[in-house]
């Protein structure tokens, strides 16, 4: 290639070419940058089911709620909760944190502890 021509395909690339960011509306579904949630944080009220993390696991470790149903997440200073590869991205509640998460639609939503893998996971109906 000439000279000349090599320079004018390298500003051709450099002008027109894609820098491969994603942006929030063109991310696929279950990603960081993904904006709709099935998931919201919800102010606590008595009566919700407590999930709760103890030594190597979730208690409980599965469990079935209906449609806009409300789980209470109590975790101690050792473990939390992230969502599953793929998973809904609010689904994260941090270590020695108490949080409500409403979940506003049906399906499996599963979640694991960030530094020690166990697993759990909420069924909605």
């Amino acid at each position: 290639m000439k000279p000349r021509y090599f320079a004018l395909a390298i500003l051709f690339t450099a002008a027109c070419g894609d820098d491969g960011s994603v942006t929030p509306a063109d991310a696929p579904a279950g990603s960081d940058m993904a904006t709709a949630s099935n998931i919201e944080t919800v102010t606590c009220a008595s009566g919700e089911l407590v999930v709760m993390a103890t030594t190597g696991m979730y208690v409980p470790a599965a469990t079935t709620i209906a449609v806009d149903g409300v789980v209470k997440f109590t975790m101690p200073a050792t473990h939390n909760v992230v969502p599953n590869v793929g998973g809904d991205v609010n689904l994260k509640v941090n270590f020695n944190e108490t949080k409500c998460l409403k979940f506003k639609a049906a399906g499996s939503y599963t979640f694991r502890c960030g530094p020690h893998n166990f697993m759990g996971t909420i069924t909605v109906n």
